[in-house]
């Protein structure tokens, strides 16, 4: 006789709380033997960690200072596996000082910690490591801002927030699952050009391990006089604004003439500066969106013309070189098009007389071609030997992995952009507990 199969519903919390204890979360943070200045409570760090992921993951609609009351109806012994505790000893308080010990330890430290090792364990830390930043809009002054920490500063905002003080955050993401191996928090004017070495170099000589890998970044990290020092192996886009890479995109080249990468894609090497090597790359889906975007561009661009002309028309000159002096101002303006120009004596008596400008223009196909030959293409870099136009090509493409982090971090369904602390510190280290979360959910 068989066994009668008992249906379980299995709620969020529950859902997360296992993936928690999979992880072994708790578990290595307490290893640690961080200990908070508590006089009401005697939670563990890890507890305090698990208690923020559930309430940052379950319960969304919930700010940092509600999250005991997500647990009021649950067993909280059973949840947290520890006797003696209870839904009050989760307030703002208590997981506030969590957070303030897990920043005097090192966010960066210890995330890098709990990754690698659950990376490890189960197999996924790969050989090629992905490099990207963003910008976390914070709300409020931070004028007493902790300088052992993230500073909140104004500076490029990803959030198109510039009137609000931000950090940048930085992952480093391993393997094909894009699973973060790396957290950092800094400043909020920091750049990309001169951050994103930084961070490889912190994780190389925090994670030896990773030395021999292939590091692969968008064209921030596109930066001759740190590539040429660096000895890592890496990948990374070549920003369109270079000379020579210009060229190359913009140069006519029938697409038949370029081999095939994939079913999307057509690319072929071409001559890169010493010690790299450039792969030109046209995408079909690229090309299409590209084209897209530049007509609306040159709409824009007639529009406005559209409105200069009018102006030059109620416009009088004394004599023809003015009026052709005039025209030759409007003509050097043009990026797209050209110009025929024609001057006529407008002579009415309810207006001034004097010389009429009569300009029509057109679009030009010669200075249009360059930029539609460069819909769709892009050029990638390397200083691997070994790699194959192919595997540049599939090896980049997975650079989303990070982005993935991203979006989830910043989804305005959980609230996890909108951080109203007033310690420094406790941002650092609650986002990086939020990234964990974001990790045992990849």
């Amino acid at each position: 006789m068989s066994a009668k199969v008992i249906p379980r519903v299995v709620d969020q919390t529950s859902f997360l709380a296992g993936l928690i204890d999979k992880y072994k979360i708790v578990e290595h943070i307490d290893r640690l033997g961080l200990v908070a200045d508590d006089d009401r409570t005697q939670l563990k760090i890890g507890h305090r960690v698990k208690a923020i992921l559930l309430s940052g993951l379950g319960f969304p609609e919930r700010t940092l200072y509600q999250a005991h009351q997500q647990f009021e109806h649950l067993n909280v012994q059973r949840l947290f596996g520890a006797q003696g505790i209870c839904a009050e000893d989760f307030d703002d308080n208590a997981l506030g000082r969590g957070l303030d010990k897990i920043a005097e330890y090192g966010t960066s430290k210890l995330f890098s910690e709990l990754a690698f090792e659950l990376l490890t364990r189960e197999g996924l830390l790969g050989k090629t490591l992905h490099i990207d930043s963003t910008s976390v809009k914070l709300f409020g002054q931070y004028e007493g801002a902790d300088e052992d920490f993230a500073v909140p500063e104004y500076g490029y905002s990803r959030d198109k927030r510039p009137d609000l003080k931000q950090v940048v955050l930085t992952l480093v993401t391993a393997g094909s699952a894009g699973v973060p191996l790396w957290y950092q928090m800094d400043g909020g004017n920091q750049s990309d050009k001169t951050g994103f070495h930084d961070t490889i170099s912190r994780v190389t000589s925090g994670l030896k391990e990773t030395q021999d890998f292939l590091w692969v970044a968008d064209g921030a990290l596109y930066s001759k006089k740190h590539l040429q020092a660096s000895t890592i192996r890496w990948l990374t886009r070549v920003p369109g604004t270079l000379k020579l890479a210009k060229q190359y995109q913009q140069q006519t080249l029938p697409p038949d003439d370029v081999p095939e990468l994939n079913a999307k894609n057509r690319g072929m090497m071409v001559s890169a500066p010493k010690g790299e090597r450039w792969l030109l790359v046209l995408s079909q889906e690229g090309r299409k969106r590209e084209e897209k975007t530049l007509e609306k561009r040159i709409v824009r661009e007639e529009d406005k013309l559209t409105k200069q002309l009018n102006e030059l028309s109620r416009q009088r000159y004394a004599c023809v070189p003015d009026a052709v002096a005039a025209a030759e101002k409007f003509i050097k303006s043009l990026k797209w098009h050209t110009a025929t120009v024609s001057t006529d004596w407008h002579d009415e008596k309810s207006q001034t007389p004097g010389y009429q400008l009569l300009i029509t223009i057109q679009r030009d196909e010669n200075k249009l071609c360059p930029d539609y030959n460069a819909c769709g293409r892009f050029i990638l870099a390397t200083n691997d030997k070994d790699l194959t136009p192919e595997q540049m090509l599939t090896q980049y493409k997975e650079q989303d992995s990070v982005e993935r982090g991203f979006r989830f971090l910043k989804d305005g369904e959980y609230r996890l952009n909108h951080i109203f602390l007033k310690k420094n510190k406790r941002i650092e280290a609650l986002m990086m507990v939020l990234t964990l979360g974001s990790m045992s959910l990849s």
